[in-house]
């Protein structure tokens, strides 16, 4: 499995600066040789307003969500966490991210944040 790196698309975090945030992530892949190793995947909305909200997911530590990312953050998430293989501590979410989501049981936007909302391929590879 390859580096998956979701950003969150919603409106919230577009306004936030995921697409900036995106941008620098693909300059910092590229100038690292990681861009055919990393797959960037622009994702829906969660509902919590703590964005940019970026998940780094590897073969090694699974699944790593950041929040409150900024573009200066981006060089540390590359070089520590994909490139070394250890988390940025300051920046992922405490555990009131994981409470926030814990009580809910999501039917409807089951895979939000998880897939390109854009992208049949990814709704049709979950059974849609």
């Amino acid at each position: 499995m390859e580096t998956k790196i979701l950003i969150c698309m919603g409106t919230s975090g577009i306004s936030a600066g995921a697409e900036k945030v995106e941008s620098v992530f693909r300059k910092d892949l590229e100038q690292n040789n990681l861009i055919d190793k990393c797959q960037i995947i622009r994702t829906g909305d969660r509902g919590l307003f703590r964005d940019v909200l970026v998940d780094v997911i590897t073969p090694e530590l699974g699944r790593v969500v950041y929040e409150n990312i900024k573009p200066v953050n981006v060089s540390d998430i590359v070089h520590k966490h994909i490139l070394h293989g250890r988390p940025v501590e300051k920046l992922k979410a405490g555990k009131d991210y994981e409470q926030f989501f814990s009580g809910q049981m999501r039917i409807v936007l089951s895979n939000c944040g998880d897939i390109d909302p854009e992208n049949i391929d990814d709704y049709i590879a979950r059974d849609g």
